[in-house]
């Protein structure tokens, strides 16, 4: 998906010259970002972050795949199942709850598994985009 472009830049002073001055090769994603990358975090005691992670994003990308788990109270049964539901507010984020005390990286395993694009950039829950 990444696409490469050679630059070469000419003596304009002497038409006659075939041999570039410099030469600069860019690469860069070729592909629309909102189609490639997914936005993963976790939280513990912390959901509230997560709608502020996630409107932060918006302004630019409307449509890029937000994801991230929310950690039940304690004893919240409905949390075992590992349901994932669509953020009543900010379109394309969806929330997966766990149960209380799942962990970061157990959180972070699941976000990534969960996740359909082919990147994935993993963020802290209080990360805002600037």
């Amino acid at each position: 998906h990444f696409s490469g472009l050679v630059v070469e830049v000419f003596d304009d002073s002497c038409q006659q010259s075939t041999t570039a001055v410099a030469t600069v090769e860019l690469e860069a994603l070729a592909d629309d970002v909102e189609e490639q990358v997914t936005v993963v975090a976790h939280s513990a005691s912390r959901c509230e972050l997560l709608d502020r992670l996630g409107r932060s994003f918006r302004s630019i990308y409307a449509t890029l795949p937000v994801l991230v788990t929310c950690e039940c109270e304690e004893h919240a049964a409905h949390c075992e199942a590992l349901p994932q539901r669509s953020h009543g507010s900010i379109p394309h984020m969806h929330i997966i709850d766990v149960p209380f005390d799942y962990g970061l990286s157990r959180g972070k395993k699941l976000l990534v598994q969960r996740a359909a694009t082919e990147f994935i950039l993993v963020l802290d829950d209080d990360f805002v985009r600037s």
